[in-house]
């Protein structure tokens, strides 16, 4: 009897596509570093059609993601870079997040004979491990290249093949650099507040996200037209933000201290 997948596992299902089998090692190492660029390129686009294949059997959370993202498959893709890789990590994280919400809240609120407390929703190992991957991706494409010369640990001294992350956004202007890291970090803001997802951010991110809300915070840049107006005004609140990702990651040195 085949058992019902839920929401939750259907959006983990999809992570796992979208991050599987990604190598930024070239098959020749010899060819450089032309060759590992082209290679990861390639992988991170073949991903993002299977993952896009992946949601046509699920419809619900396929409709969620097109409410955010245009679908993109091999046979009619125009322009599949690694922005569409990042912005399907994102939703994706972002879904998952109000998934864990919606079962802790169903769970909550089922009454237990023995009056014991109904436990929140959790990830199981294999989960944790499918979502960590995809933060690491999300960081590596959203936010590490995204940031300005002095803030957070250089990216060459991260990965080995940092210059291929540079190349990523080589191009992108101050401020569409501004804007992908503003959107990841409010993503990955938003998943803080979910508690299955809280401590693998904190452990393995928190530095990032702090050097990217210190960036937000302290390194504003300058409008060039009347459009960028929303935006930055919408900005206003990282410095609170900031605040609260302080407190999160003092709380946790609390906690392991008393451990």
């Amino acid at each position: 009897m085949s058992s019902i997948e839920s929401r939750v596992q259907k959006i983990c299902n999809c992570l796992s596509t979208l991050t599987n089998e990604i190598r930024i090692e070239p098959a020749d190492p010899s060819k450089g570093h032309n060759n590992i660029k082209d290679t990861f390129a390639c992988e991170l686009r073949r991903n993002v059609h299977l993952t896009f294949q992946k949601l046509e059997s699920y419809p619900e959370v396929k409709g969620s993601v097109i409410d955010y993202i245009q679908p993109c498959f091999e046979d009619k893709c125009i322009s599949c870079d690694y922005l569409k890789f990042l912005q399907l990590s994102l939703v994706l994280l972002r879904l998952l997040r109000f998934a864990l919400k919606e079962e802790s809240e169903s769970g909550s609120k089922k009454t237990d004979v023995s009056k014991l407390p109904v436990p929140t929703a959790l990830l199981s190992i294999s989960q944790k491990k499918i979502v960590q991957k995809c933060l690491q991706f999300a960081i590596a494409l959203g936010i590490l290249p995204n940031l300005l010369r002095g803030i957070g640990i250089p990216l060459s001294k991260r990965l080995r093949h940092a210059i291929i992350l540079e190349h990523f956004t080589s191009e992108s202007t101050l401020y569409q650099k501004h804007i992908q890291l503003a959107l990841c970090l409010d993503t990955l803001l938003g998943c803080l507040e979910c508690e299955a997802m809280q401590k693998i951010i904190i452990v393995y991110h928190g530095t990032d996200i702090l050097a990217g809300l210190l960036q937000l915070c302290h390194g504003p840049i300058k409008k060039t037209d009347e459009t960028e107006t929303d935006f930055v005004r919408g900005c206003s609140d990282y410095p609170l933000k900031l605040k609260m990702l302080l407190l999160y990651l003092f709380l946790g040195a609390g906690v392991r201290e008393m451990i």
